[in-house]
């Protein structure tokens, strides 16, 4: 028997386990432990003291109709399953990183249990003009990017309303007082902030929105109006709340693991339609590390040259013989893209034969260059950087400063056109798109 003090939730909860289509999820939502906590907004889950909590305000499962609340638990259910809390700690805009993880959960719940459950007013699916993989990280880079563009053209229609107005002001004490862009006559506390609120309140924030577009609905960015709306409104964003664990990665992992294979094992069979968003969840990790270490072995080389270590066995030294040597490595690591949370292991797999690692780490410049040999020392390595993604300066710097080593290039693609001439043996390993390269370079792409 499913007891939650919300009744409503108990509600919930038992239409879905009494679901032919969603019975799966609800079996697994039942070795969750729900717990009212009116200081959050809405909903959100986590894992501590090695058990699964699902934190919810009363007022806001109330106001939901049966199907949205469906598809809140379903919501939730999948954040745990997807691991992207731990995914995202180390990206600089949560809100935006909130949204894409959403995104894409939003999507399979669409995909896959439409007539079951119904999306939320305020919860966005990807957007049709995003063309890349369904990974959380490329789609959290690619709204990044078009919430620059697009705050960049809301700053250029206040700055253009502004001159506007200046025009028809009294005198030119308005225009003095406009220096902090637009607040013509008001203290700078004053129409600033209104501005920004009318920008995500329906009909006065579209009157406010003077961006134009063509016969295809589309703006010189090639954003529709929706993709706009939504990224006007990044900044208030808050359907779910996103808590941080306090379980180590592994062993959560491995909790809600032996969750869902104790849930197969037990049904023998599994619904098509669970195996592929499982699949979809779960799969690029681990085709991720193997293929990223097919590719580096490409540019491990097993060079030998001669020594004079030993004597022979007649006690002369100076004779021949052959010794392999400990090679090194250039890996260059693109700090920003989808490769957060998979740092340590990726470089790990590299710690084979006595190799030594040239670890230049760059988002849109070098952050650092360290020089490992061992897996404890891999264990101080920190990861700086997490901005944009420009990989050049970082070619340039093993150019000028570490040319006679073979190199290894980890990023998702989202990066500038890259020029590897000068460089010896080099392989590209993307998880995502690969831009132009020009030189002597392998590419290795990595489904996702």
């Amino acid at each position: 028997m499913i007891s939650i003090k919300n009744k409503k939730l108990e509600q919930g909860l038992t239409n879905i386990v009494g679901n032919p289509t969603l019975d799966f999820w609800g079996e697994f939502a039942l070795y969750i432990n729900f717990r009212e906590n009116n200081q959050m907004p809405t909903a959100g889950v986590t894992v501590k003291n090695n058990k699964m909590w699902f934190y919810y305000n009363e007022e806001f499962i109330n106001k939901l109709t049966d199907k949205e609340l469906c598809f809140l638990i379903l919501h939730e259910i999948f954040h745990l399953v997807r691991n992207h809390t731990d995914r995202a700690q180390s990206l600089t805009k949560h809100r935006v990183a909130n949204v894409a993880m959403d995104m894409l959960i939003n999507d399979a719940i669409d995909e896959s249990y439409k007539a079951e459950a119904d999306l939320i007013e305020n919860c966005y699916t990807t957007p049709e003009e995003y063309e890349g993989a369904r990974i959380f990280e490329p789609l959290y880079e690619w709204l990044n990017d078009k919430k620059k563009e697009r705050d960049e053209d809301r700053k250029q229609q206040k700055q253009e309303q502004s001159c506007e107005g200046d025009g028809e002001g009294e005198g030119g004490s308005a225009e003095q007082q406009d220096s902090d862009g637009g607040q013509q006559g008001q203290g700078k506390s004053g129409g600033g902030d209104e501005e920004e609120k009318k920008d995500g309140e329906g009909s006065d924030g579209e009157q406010e929105d003077n961006t134009e577009y063509d016969e295809d609905g589309k703006d010189k960015n090639g954003n529709s109006k929706k993709l706009n709306k939504v990224l006007d409104s990044l900044d208030e964003y808050e359907f779910d709340v996103h808590m941080d664990s306090d379980v180590p990665d592994e062993v959560r992992n491995q909790m809600v693991k032996d969750i869902l294979e104790g849930i197969k094992r037990k049904r023998g069979t599994v619904a098509g339609d669970i195996e592929k968003i499982l699949e979809n969840f779960q799969k690029h990790k681990k085709n991720y590390l193997r293929q990223i270490q097919m590719a580096c072995n490409y540019v491990k080389g097993g060079k030998k040259k001669n020594t004079i270590k030993r004597p022979s066995r007649r006690g002369v030294v100076g004779l021949k013989g052959r010794e392999r040597t400990g090679n090194i490595i250039n890996v260059l690591l693109d700090v920003s893209g989808s490769m957060i949370g998979e740092f340590e292991k990726t470089i790990g797999i590299l710690f084979r034969d006595g190799y030594k690692l040239n670890i230049i780490m760059c988002d849109t410049e070098v952050k650092s260059h360290t020089q490992i040999s061992d897996k404890h020392e891999l264990k101080k390595l920190k990861i700086v950087g997490l901005g944009g993604t420009v990989l050049q300066p970082g070619i340039e710097y093993i150019k000028e400063n570490l040319p006679k080593y073979n190199t290894c290039v980890i990023t998702d693609g989202y990066t500038d056109n890259l020029d590897f001439t000068g460089i010896k043996k080099s392989v590209f390993v993307t998880t995502d798109v690969v831009p132009q390269l020009i030189g002597n370079v392998k590419v290795v792409k990595i489904d996702g």
